[in-house]
């Protein structure tokens, strides 16, 4: 009896060519973002697309950040100033569909033109 293991590489889906990671946007602007497309180099899987939060941050990720799974677009649209002068952060994550662990996460953050506007005064 003979056993026959064969034993395969399994990396995490990529995008074509690099995601934008570094936006910069103006109170009450609207801009979106189509991320290039995904590929899962040995095509054992589906590749998909989502975005994730931070560990360390103390907020999960901005709440003018809108993200379409269909078309993978990123919509930034801060409409109020207290989001001015500041930075935020969150992850793009590419995986495959049916594993929790082949992935991988792209850092990204998105500043906010403007003085910092803190109507407690602090």
């Amino acid at each position: 009896m003979n056993l026959y293991i064969e034993v395969i590489s399994n990396t995490y889906p990529d995008f074509v060519t690099e995601p934008e990671t570094a936006f910069t946007v103006a109170v009450n602007d609207v801009y979106q973002y189509q991320l290039p497309a995904v590929t899962d180099p040995e095509g054992n899987d589906e590749p998909e697309v989502y975005v994730g939060y931070m560990d360390q941050q103390q907020d999960k990720f901005p709440d003018f950040l809108l993200f379409n799974n269909a078309t993978n677009t990123i919509t930034l649209k801060p409409d109020s100033k207290i989001y001015a002068g500041r930075t935020y952060y969150f992850t793009i994550v590419v995986k495959e569909k049916n594993s929790d662990s082949v992935k991988y996460s792209f850092y990204a953050t998105v500043r906010v033109e403007g003085e910092i506007n803190d109507p407690e005064g602090g």
